[in-house]
């Protein structure tokens, strides 16, 4: 796995690589880790810095799964993009991304906000089941996670969470001692 940069090349240079009008390249195999940097669509992240010449003609698209953790959720997701030759340069460029589940690893402190560009998959698993650092005044509500409008309207939210459009909000239910 290769951490995310989009500001420091992988390899700085290759003495002369040229690639013929009909290369492809197998990205197959080719995964990416989130470290100080988060990954978006749009975002490009040079494998080889210089010394590449040729063009690609039909970059195969490749996906990665990756996690991305925030303060109270963990996030999986999936990229997806390709290999383009820029100026002298062999770079991977994310086209889109998508969040497939979200685990609420606590609450409190500072919501995190999901990044912006991605997208949910259909029927986003949102799991609230672990209860660890979960603990809530029975009737106490607070935000873990934000998105854009209408993000999350087609969540599967799994325990008893309330949610809206944006936030989702965890409600802890009374115990059963005190439902009478």
């Amino acid at each position: 796995m290769i951490s995310w940069n989009t500001s420091t090349p992988l390899v700085s240079s290759l003495t002369s690589t040229t690639f013929a009008n009909t290369t492809s390249i197998g990205l197959g195999g080719l995964t990416f880790t989130e470290a100080a940097e988060t990954i978006v669509p749009n975002a490009s992240m040079t494998l080889i810095g210089s010394g590449v010449s040729g063009t690609i003609t039909t970059p195969a698209p490749t996906s990665f799964g990756f996690s991305h953790s925030g303060n109270n959720t963990a996030l999986s997701a999936t990229a997806m993009g390709g290999a383009v030759i820029e100026p002298n340069a062999l770079k991977y460029t994310v086209s889109s991304v998508t969040l497939n589940k979200v685990t609420v690893t606590s609450v409190g402190g500072t919501a995190d906000t999901v990044p912006n560009g991605w997208t949910a998959a259909a029927n986003l698993p949102v799991d609230v089941n672990s209860e660890a650092g979960l603990n809530l005044t029975s009737g106490a509500s607070e935000t873990v996670l934000t998105a854009s409008n209408g993000f999350f309207a087609n969540a599967v939210i799994s325990e008893a969470a309330q949610y809206g459009e944006q936030p989702i909000r965890r409600t802890s239910s009374p115990s059963a001692a005190s439902r009478g």
